[in-house]
Protein backbone atom coordinates (compact mmCIF):
# COMPACT_ATOMS: atom_id res chain seq x y z
CA UNK A 1 0.00 0.00 0.00
CA UNK A 2 2.68 2.28 0.27
CA UNK A 3 5.53 1.15 -1.21
CA UNK A 4 6.21 3.67 -3.03
CA UNK A 5 6.82 5.52 -0.04
CA UNK A 6 9.01 2.78 1.63
CA UNK A 7 11.11 2.59 -1.97
CA UNK A 8 11.74 6.53 -1.72
CA UNK A 9 12.57 6.65 2.29
CA UNK A 10 15.42 3.88 1.92
CA UNK A 11 16.47 5.44 -1.46
CA UNK A 12 16.53 8.69 0.39
CA UNK A 13 18.51 7.12 3.24
CA UNK A 14 15.96 8.95 5.86
CA UNK A 15 16.18 7.17 9.13
CA UNK A 16 12.64 5.95 9.78
CA UNK A 17 10.92 3.28 12.15
CA UNK A 18 7.46 1.74 11.24
CA UNK A 19 5.21 1.77 13.94
CA UNK A 20 1.40 1.41 14.77
CA UNK A 21 -1.12 -0.54 13.09
CA UNK A 22 1.29 -1.45 10.03
CA UNK A 23 3.91 -2.78 12.05
CA UNK A 24 1.64 -4.90 14.11
CA UNK A 25 0.27 -6.40 11.09
CA UNK A 26 4.01 -7.18 9.33
CA UNK A 27 5.22 -8.68 13.19
CA UNK A 28 2.16 -11.15 11.99
CA UNK A 29 -0.96 -9.65 14.04
CA UNK A 30 -3.56 -9.29 11.38
CA UNK A 31 -5.69 -6.27 11.80
CA UNK A 32 -7.23 -3.36 9.27
CA UNK A 33 -4.78 0.22 9.03
CA UNK A 34 -5.13 2.33 6.64
CA UNK A 35 -2.05 4.85 7.26
CA UNK A 36 1.53 4.67 7.90
CA UNK A 37 2.90 5.77 11.77
CA UNK A 38 6.47 5.99 11.40
CA UNK A 39 9.16 6.90 14.10
CA UNK A 40 11.87 9.21 12.83
CA UNK A 41 15.55 10.38 13.41
CA UNK A 42 13.84 14.29 14.11
CA UNK A 43 17.01 16.40 12.50
CA UNK A 44 16.69 18.61 10.43
CA UNK A 45 18.32 16.96 7.56
CA UNK A 46 16.73 13.80 8.13
CA UNK A 47 13.11 15.70 8.11
CA UNK A 48 13.64 17.78 5.25
CA UNK A 49 14.37 14.27 3.31
CA UNK A 50 11.27 13.19 4.55
CA UNK A 51 9.36 16.48 3.95
CA UNK A 52 10.67 16.73 0.42
CA UNK A 53 10.29 12.64 -0.32
CA UNK A 54 6.03 12.71 0.79
CA UNK A 55 5.85 16.32 -1.43
CA UNK A 56 7.11 14.62 -4.41
CA UNK A 57 4.94 11.49 -3.83
CA UNK A 58 1.88 14.06 -3.96
CA UNK A 59 1.54 14.40 -0.23
CA UNK A 60 0.48 17.55 1.43
CA UNK A 61 1.07 18.75 5.25
CA UNK A 62 -1.84 19.06 6.96
CA UNK A 63 -0.61 20.98 9.67
CA UNK A 64 0.34 24.42 9.30
CA UNK A 65 4.20 24.62 10.43
CA UNK A 66 7.44 24.77 10.16
CA UNK A 67 10.54 22.01 9.88
CA UNK A 68 12.39 23.71 12.52
CA UNK A 69 9.26 23.62 15.19
CA UNK A 70 9.95 19.68 15.11
CA UNK A 71 13.77 19.32 14.96
CA UNK A 72 13.95 21.91 17.75
CA UNK A 73 13.63 19.89 20.92
CA UNK A 74 12.38 23.10 22.68
CA UNK A 75 9.65 24.10 20.05
CA UNK A 76 8.68 20.58 19.49
CA UNK A 77 8.01 20.32 23.31
CA UNK A 78 6.03 23.89 22.68
CA UNK A 79 3.71 21.59 20.05
CA UNK A 80 3.26 18.88 22.29
CA UNK A 81 2.76 20.86 25.16
CA UNK A 82 0.55 23.72 23.90
CA UNK A 83 -1.17 22.20 20.98
CA UNK A 84 -1.38 18.54 21.80
CA UNK A 85 0.55 17.55 18.58
CA UNK A 86 1.52 13.39 18.84
CA UNK A 87 2.21 13.41 15.16
CA UNK A 88 3.20 15.87 11.91
CA UNK A 89 0.26 14.41 9.44
CA UNK A 90 0.90 14.25 5.24
CA UNK A 91 -2.04 13.23 3.74
CA UNK A 92 -2.63 12.30 -0.02
CA UNK A 93 -5.83 14.09 -1.48
CA UNK A 94 -8.19 11.40 -3.03
CA UNK A 95 -5.88 8.49 -2.27
CA UNK A 96 -6.68 8.29 1.45
CA UNK A 97 -3.40 8.05 2.46
CA UNK A 98 -1.77 9.47 5.68
CA UNK A 99 1.71 9.30 6.78
CA UNK A 100 2.19 10.20 10.35
CA UNK A 101 5.58 10.94 11.95
CA UNK A 102 5.46 10.26 15.14
CA UNK A 103 7.27 13.47 17.26
CA UNK A 104 6.09 12.33 21.08
CA UNK A 105 7.45 8.96 21.70
CA UNK A 106 7.90 6.89 24.90
CA UNK A 107 10.93 5.34 23.07
CA UNK A 108 13.78 7.63 22.12
CA UNK A 109 14.09 6.98 18.37
CA UNK A 110 17.65 5.62 19.01
CA UNK A 111 16.34 2.92 20.89
CA UNK A 112 13.81 1.89 18.39
CA UNK A 113 16.16 2.52 15.30
CA UNK A 114 18.57 0.16 17.04
CA UNK A 115 16.28 -2.24 18.49
CA UNK A 116 14.37 -2.53 14.67
CA UNK A 117 13.78 -5.43 12.96
CA UNK A 118 14.14 -5.32 9.09
CA UNK A 119 11.36 -7.34 7.22
CA UNK A 120 11.38 -8.03 3.74
CA UNK A 121 8.23 -7.79 1.46
CA UNK A 122 8.88 -8.12 -1.58
CA UNK A 123 11.92 -6.26 -3.08
CA UNK A 124 11.58 -3.76 -0.40
CA UNK A 125 13.44 -3.59 3.21
CA UNK A 126 11.21 -1.93 5.90
CA UNK A 127 12.49 -1.23 9.42
CA UNK A 128 9.84 -1.85 11.30
CA UNK A 129 9.98 -1.40 15.35
CA UNK A 130 10.52 -5.23 17.67
CA UNK A 131 7.59 -6.73 18.83
CA UNK A 132 8.78 -6.11 22.51
CA UNK A 133 8.88 -1.84 21.84
CA UNK A 134 5.24 -2.42 20.43
CA UNK A 135 3.96 -3.90 22.89
CA UNK A 136 5.63 -1.53 25.35
CA UNK A 137 3.98 1.40 22.86
CA UNK A 138 0.55 -0.20 22.36
CA UNK A 139 0.48 -0.32 26.45
CA UNK A 140 1.04 3.08 27.04
CA UNK A 141 -2.02 4.75 25.34
CA UNK A 142 -4.55 3.16 26.93
CA UNK A 143 -6.70 3.00 23.76
CA UNK A 144 -9.20 0.06 23.20
CA UNK A 145 -7.74 -0.50 20.08
CA UNK A 146 -3.96 -1.03 21.48
CA UNK A 147 -5.38 -3.03 23.92
CA UNK A 148 -6.42 -5.25 21.50
CA UNK A 149 -3.13 -5.21 19.60
CA UNK A 150 -1.17 -5.69 23.06
CA UNK A 151 -2.70 -8.91 23.54
CA UNK A 152 -2.38 -10.27 20.32
CA UNK A 153 1.25 -9.12 19.55
CA UNK A 154 1.50 -10.54 23.28
CA UNK A 155 0.18 -13.99 21.46
CA UNK A 156 2.54 -13.74 18.79
CA UNK A 157 5.42 -13.37 20.71
CA UNK A 158 4.42 -16.77 22.72
CA UNK A 159 4.21 -18.38 19.85
CA UNK A 160 7.43 -17.77 18.25
CA UNK A 161 8.76 -18.59 22.10
CA UNK A 162 7.14 -21.71 21.05
CA UNK A 163 8.47 -22.83 17.93
CA UNK A 164 11.86 -21.25 18.95
CA UNK A 165 11.95 -24.14 21.59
Amino acid sequence: MYEDVFRLFNRNKIKYVVIGGMAVNLQGAMRSTADLDIAAELTNSNLDKIFKTCVKLGYTLRQPIELNDVSDPIKRRKLIRNKHLKAVTFHKQGDYKEIDVLIDLIIPFKKLYSNADMCKVGNLKIRLACINDLIRMKSATGRPLDKIDTRILKQVKGIRKKRAR
